[in-house]
């Protein structure tokens, strides 16, 4: 059984009762991972500092105001499959416009060097998908466009606090390689525009008493572009985990990009009301 400490482990803030999120800054008390001054993730050399999830730039070019907001936190009461899920919502007013959120997990070399030269490469591209000139993007550009996904997937992870990709795969991205066998990257158009909305998922697969794999989801929006990343430990588990994703209706609409497929893109619609039940959905996936 967990023992709770008097104060949050993130924050220092006085807990209160046996709420799971800490009420000031919503950190998971029981299985929050502390993502606090450290190595860098992918170079293991430098200390890490602030980076953007998306990408400053994007805040400049679709630029958001701050507007009031419902945070949405959900976890298992237990990490294991079949556990109840509790969602916890706080209302409150949206410090930040949409795609300046910061996490810390990266050093500055890594942040000015390869990784800023990843959004340089791919600003263009992005901005052809969003502002609907995808007919113009080439196989060959999606596969770059991967990587930009990949690192903001990662980010999201880090700001989440939910883990999945390994350190692996990490070391194989930063060497310019997306992990094979184990990543599948998908967007979608959408009807509206949802650019504050971003889920990073996770779940244990557990046989017997050992856990033998654990599969990552993160979705996220660039105005009406709808990205979905799913990934896993283990390239066994990963094919029953992606052939059971794109069977789910709607989620069968997205064109996947990574792997590189031969094919025409699909199109589909995805309205507000199912961006509410997408966690449901996606939840459902992993612990069914």
């Amino acid at each position: 059984m967990l023992i709770r400490q008097p104060k949050c482990p993130h924050c220092s803030f006085d807990l209160i009762g046996n709420l799971p999120f800490c009420e000031r800054c919503k950190f998971d008390i029981d299985y929050g991972l502390l993502v606090k001054k450290g190595n860098c993730i992918y170079c293991k050399s430098h200390k890490t500092t602030d980076e953007h999830i998306f990408g400053d730039w994007l805040s400049k070019r679709y630029n958001w105001l701050a507007t009031d907001s419902t945070r949405i936190l959900a976890r298992p009461e237990q990490p294991s499959i079949k556990s109840i899920i509790h969602i916890h919502k706080y209302k409150g007013k949206q410090t930040r416009r949409a795609y300046q959120e910061k996490t810390r997990s990266v050093c500055a070399p890594c942040n000015n060097g390869w990784l800023s030269e990843i959004h340089k490469k791919n600003q263009q591209i992005l901005i052809k998908l969003v502002e609907n000139e995808n007919l113009n993007i080439r196989d060959c550009e999606f596969s770059s466009l991967a990587h930009w996904i990949f690192m903001v997937a990662i980010n999201c992870q880090y700001a989440g606090r939910i883990i999945t990709t390994t350190e692996k795969q990490r070391h194989e991205f930063s060497k310019n390689q997306l992990p094979e066998g184990c990543l599948e990257i998908s967007y979608l158009r959408t009807t509206d525009n949802f650019p504050t909305v971003q889920r990073s998922l996770s779940m244990n697969v557990i046989e017997g008493n050992n856990i033998v794999a654990k599969r990552g989801i993160v979705y996220f929006f660039v105005e009406n572009i709808a990205f979905l990343i799913i990934t896993s430990t283990s390239a066994d588990d990963f094919k029953s985990f992606s052939s059971t994703v794109s069977e789910l209706q709607h989620l069968s609409k997205f064109r996947k990009i990574w792997p590189i497929i031969e094919d025409k893109p699909l199109w589909g619609d995805l309205n507000w009301n199912y961006v509410h039940e997408f966690t449901n959905v996606i939840m459902g996936t992993i612990i069914e």
